[in-house]
């Protein structure tokens, strides 16, 4: 888990209209949320200031009693020539390491309820 600097919200928790800024190098990035559906869907933009910004949606379908879907949107814009270089990087097998890697870490997080450190 990526630590937090700061924290735009209501209630505390992720919610539509929440702000949030993480640690990075060479730019803090910028979280917004856009759309929020509690266990159903999410939407957030992440902005790295003078690079990049990644939409990314998750929405959850339930398939069988024990079992979920889910489907996930990823689209990159960039803000730089530094920016350009990271997005015309990000083909398909970028993303596909991302998915898996992704479905992994939320794998793990509900079987064990704990996160990949």
């Amino acid at each position: 888990m990526f630590p937090i600097f700061a924290v735009v919200s209501n209630s505390g928790i992720m919610e539509l209209g929440c702000l949030f800024v993480t640690p990075e190098k060479p730019n803090d990035t910028i979280w917004i949320v856009t759309g929020y559906e509690p266990n159903c869907y999410v939407e957030m933009y992440e902005v790295i200031p003078e690079s990049t910004v990644r939409k990314f949606s998750i929405r959850l379908d339930k398939e069988q009693e024990n079992s979920t879907k889910a489907s996930i949107s990823y689209e990159y814009t960039a803000l730089s020539d530094e920016g350009e270089k990271i997005v015309s990087n990000f083909d398909k097998a970028s993303f596909t390491e991302f998915a898996n890697h992704f479905e992994e870490a939320i794998n793990h997080y509900l079987t064990t309820g704990t996160m990949i450190g």
